[in-house]
């Protein structure tokens, strides 16, 4: 596990979030697509350096047989990984990768990168996870299930390898989605900012550090524990 599971807050909120969903079982249905002209491109953007994962969060109630039955969409994911070497063991710039697909993948992997702190976990790690979002309906919230599930979502998709997390705390397009309204009436209000704050101190429970005065929050996942 990449956190402190001896956490006071994190036990507690995961003994609340396993009595939530007693008699139930979590899943991500990941709808991964393989391109598959990526075998042969040449392009730095391939199968071979990035696995991009989305999908849903599902929670399956089970019956008094303990059969399944009601399958309910409680949130989303999606996530990239980043190899740092190919099957050859070549080392790969993964920034090229990041660049060719999004503005704040980019901005993310750049920021690691430059950051003279993590330059020695960067240079052991065998690659890099950024998380591009993690979202419970507002429905499911208020449960503590995030707590058990994005450690999951971590543990599955950083390959269980020494990796580093990386992830933007950006909640404006949640917010649009979840009330309706433009992002203009929602940016920079102190309703935004509640918010933000909110999902700051939740990846603070699970050891994520800001690099700097950016945008950027990553951890460590090592065979030993957190390294930061």
């Amino acid at each position: 596990m990449f956190y402190d599971s001896e956490n006071r807050a994190v036990k507690l909120a995961c003994k609340k979030a396993e009595k939530n969903i007693d008699q139930s079982i979590v899943s991500f249905e990941d709808s991964k697509k393989v391109d598959i002209s990526a075998w042969w491109r040449k392009g730095p953007y391939n199968d071979y350096c990035v696995d991009t994962h989305s999908g849903r969060i599902v929670l399956e109630h089970l019956d008094e047989d303990c059969e399944l039955g009601i399958k309910e969409n409680i949130g989303e994911f999606r996530c990239y990984y980043f190899y740092k070497y190919n099957p050859q063991g070549d080392y790969l710039d993964i920034f090229d990768n990041a660049d060719a697909i999004s503005g704040d993948l980019s901005v993310a992997i750049g920021t690691l990168r430059r950051s003279k702190k993590w330059e020695n976990v960067y240079n052991f790690s065998t690659g890099v996870l950024y998380i591009e979002r993690f979202y419970i309906k507002p429905a499911f919230r208020g449960k503590k299930l995030g707590y058990l599930i994005f450690p999951v979502l971590v543990d599955i998709f950083s390959k269980r390898k020494d990796s580093i997390v990386t992830i933007i705390p950006a909640p404006l397009n949640d917010m649009v989605k979840d009330l309706g309204r433009e992002k203009e009436t929602i940016k920079g209000t102190l309703e935004y900012q509640l918010v933000l704050t909110k999902m700051q101190r939740f990846i603070k429970k699970f050891g994520f550090k800001q690099l700097g005065n950016s945008e950027v929050w990553a951890a460590a996942v090592m065979n030993k524990g957190m390294a930061t």
